[in-house]
């Protein structure tokens, strides 16, 4: 399924939960995949994902390419991923907003009061999307 034909949610607003996976792939290589929940979807496109090769919080601006939405259990799930795809393991888990979600943006605070950092991602071409501090 393309970003842009994800579902999207009806009341967003509300805290929810965001994680960083390290994804390693069997050829050795890694990458980050960064997960975003949505509030009011159903379980299998609950997730908005981005593939990074940085984390989002540390290296800012970055390009990510938007993945298919992925299951909510890996919010809370480590391990080997189906079908020989390698691993993933946790890098933090934050608590946030999603305060806006659109076709080609999304933007969502991350963390709780005056520790919170709102970060903007929009597409720039295709599957590729910018990541900015909001």
């Amino acid at each position: 399924m393309r970003s842009d034909d994800a579902p999207k949610p009806a009341p967003v607003g509300g805290e929810t939960r965001t994680v960083l996976l390290e994804h390693s792939t069997p050829d050795g290589g890694s990458h980050f995949d960064w997960l975003i929940e949505r509030p009011g979807v159903a379980d299998e496109h609950r997730l908005i994902a981005l593939r990074c090769a940085h984390d989002p919080l540390c290296c800012l601006p970055i390009e990510a390419e938007r993945l298919p939405d992925h299951r909510a259990r890996y919010l809370d799930y480590e391990g080997p991923i189906g079908g020989g795809r390698g691993s993933v393991r946790r890098v933090w888990r934050r608590a946030c907003v999603l305060r806006m979600e659109g076709g080609d943006r999304f933007e969502v605070s991350l963390g709780r009061g005056g520790d919170a950092r709102r970060l903007i991602a929009e597409a720039i071409r295709g599957d590729i999307w910018r990541v900015r501090a909001g």
